[in-house]
């Protein structure tokens, strides 16, 4: 047992023997004690890192391991785990207290720390990732959070470095924000994304920019700018020409832009791939009879896309300033309904941009044409299988039934769509009130061969009528069926009969005969597609295939009777105020529209 024992512990033991144990005889020994144990553990420590030393995994390179950890972050940041909720993004740091080569190698990437949220965490590691990611480019995230006194170091500190970010993301109040941008360097060299979002964004007052995108602090690098719920001071600012990113979008109209004023900034910054203006252009005057003369063309040759959001005339003449490429997205999302007086003075611009060809054939533009309720969407002819297709090249969205009381329908006829082969109908009735611009408009796209109609309305009715319309235009035209060329019908979600009349085949039989009258009239159509449709069955389709050739899903859905809830949904209808809108709240339901 003895020989076990340090000469301290032997020490201890005979004045312990000898009754020898004063305070600061025993204090001595337990330091020296301390001392030994600490010596074991580095002992330990070291014979572990030696085998660790001998595992496969230490046999990276540490740039190759620095690099796993670089793709370890970017997995970490998608993941999300239910059960961790506090400072979650940081989680990625326990891979540096695995071992020491790994804590070493850790330390010594500075790409790993570039990545910094203010806001999160504490002001110490902030500064702590800011000493590790030493000259490496930042990305910077500030959230609501940093509001506090607290991080007031942080942004000070972020402000010197400003030099090295390549990303600034500023989701932050106005007093935060001036904070940081009073210390601002004058030159940012490498900042390439930069985000201000003011917290106001719900409010009803635009916050006005403090000084950053003007003389005061240079960007020449700056590619992407994105400003919410702040006021853009157009022609004080300095965008530089390297965007090729810019969205801006204010909280209310208080603060809106003059047209010719955005324009002219615009036409500085012809690298612009993406363009996106939201509640920034001042309406128009709604009595004018025509648009404003275009006093400045806008060239935008590498624009991708274009998102307008605000007044139809307002939107439509700040489009018709821009020269763009015929590929080019365009997505008009309007504020107000696009009334009859409207309509006639915004299509001939949206003509011109639909007229630009991306295949250069004898055919006119337009393919494919989507009608929904409240929107309108055209995809040109281009390279490639029509399948694949779906991105609309220009789309139409207004609030309220966009083409109910037939005046947009009758707007779409003056438009480059004569060679229209695919007509995708949704939540669009064929209502008797409408007819007449239905028919204006049946008369122009002769070449439909696929049509596609989706949800409810139509209703198997409209989709009958529909089937069953003769024109009633000129001698040469009069009594023939309207889409002469179809060939594909394309049903979905559509309720084939009601659920307490299962035994209803009205609309298969009506689909039988209009098939039937189509064949007799030397217009057949070749193929009918079912998905998703409810309260049909294999029954159904056989009786359709002894007149077309049906695909169908083998989808057999019917909806669910509860009488119970019938009668509750019956109570509170009786009991709904005669005053509430039916239209209320549509303009929030649609946004995709293939």
């Amino acid at each position: 047992m003895d020989g076990c024992l340090t000469l301290a512990a032997k020490t201890l033991a005979d004045s312990m023997s000898s009754g020898v144990t004063t305070s600061a005889f025993i204090e001595e020994t337990r330091k020296k004690l301390a001392k030994e144990v600490e010596e074991h553990f580095r002992a330990i420590a070291e014979l572990r890192r030696r085998m660790n030393a001998i595992i496969p995994v230490a046999r990276l390179p540490p740039e190759i391991l620095g690099h796993i950890f670089l793709w370890y972050i970017t997995v970490m940041a998608t993941h999300r785990d239910p059960g961790y909720y506090r400072d979650s993004y940081h989680r990625w740091l326990t891979v540096t207290h695995v071992c020491h080569r790994w804590r070493e190698i850790g330390l010594c990437t500075p790409n790993l720390w570039t990545d910094i949220r203010i806001g999160q965490g504490s002001v110490e590691r902030v500064q702590a990732f800011i000493s590790r990611a030493k000259h490496a480019p930042l990305q910077i995230h500030a959230s609501n959070d940093c509001a506090d006194i607290k991080w007031l170091p942080a942004l000070h500190l972020i402000a010197s470095e400003l030099g090295h970010v390549e990303t600034l993301n500023l989701n932050v109040p106005l007093g935060t924000l001036k904070t940081l941008t009073d210390n601002i360097p004058s030159s940012a060299p490498l900042l390439r994304l930069l985000t201000i979002a003011g917290s106001s964004y719900y409010g009803s007052t635009p916050l006005t920019l403090p000084v950053f995108l003007t003389s005061a602090c240079s960007t020449p690098r700056l590619e992407e700018l994105k400003v919410v719920g702040y006021n853009l001071s157009w022609l004080d600012s300095i965008l530089p020409q390297s965007l090729t990113h810019l969205a801006v979008t204010l909280a209310g109209s208080s603060q809106e832009t003059q047209c010719s004023d955005v324009v002219t900034v615009i036409h500085a910054l012809s690298c612009l791939k993406h363009l996106e203006l939201n509640r920034v252009l001042a309406p128009l005057q709604t009595t004018i009879t025509r648009l404003p003369p275009i006093s400045l063309s806008v060239s935008l040759p590498n624009l991708t896309c274009i998102i307008l959001l605000g007044s139809p005339l307002v939107c439509v003449h700040f489009l018709d300033h821009c020269v763009i490429p015929a590929s080019a997205r365009i997505s008009l999302n309007f504020q107000s309904s696009c009334t009859p007086h409207v309509i006639p003075l915004i299509m001939p611009a949206i003509s011109t941009k639909l007229s630009t060809r991306i295949i250069q054939d004898d055919k006119e533009p337009v393919e494919t044409l989507s009608i929904r309720c409240g929107s309108v969407a055209f995809v040109k002819r281009s390279l490639g299988p029509i399948q694949n297709r779906t991105h609309a090249h220009l789309s139409i969205l207004a609030p309220g039934y966009l083409v109910e009381d037939g005046s947009m329908l009758a707007g779409l006829c003056g438009l480059p769509i004569r060679d229209v082969s695919v007509l995708l109908l949704r939540e669009v009735s064929y209502n008797p009130s409408a007819r007449p611009a239905w028919l204006a408009l049946f008369q122009v796209v002769v070449k439909i061969a696929a049509l596609s109609i989706s949800s409810e309305p139509p209703y198997p009715s409209d989709i009958i009528a529909m089937l069953r319309t003769r024109l009633e235009g000129g001698e040469a035209q009069k009594g023939k069926l309207i889409m002469p060329n179809l060939r594909h019908l394309l049903l979905q979600e559509v309720r084939f009969r009601d659920i307490n009349d299962d035994e209803n085949d009205s609309f298969v039989a009506d689909l039988c005969a209009a098939f039937k009258a189509r064949r007799k009239g030397r217009r057949k159509l070749e193929k009918l597609s079912i998905k998703k449709c409810v309260n049909m069955n294999q029954d159904d389709v056989t009786k359709l295939q002894k007149v077309v050739d049906v695909i169908w899903d083998g989808e057999v859905e019917y909806d669910e009777e509860d009488e119970d809830e019938d009668e509750d949904e019956y109570r509170e209808f009786m009991e709904e105020d005669d005053s509430s809108d039916p239209l209320e709240d549509v303009y929030y339901r649609r946004r995709n529209y293939f």
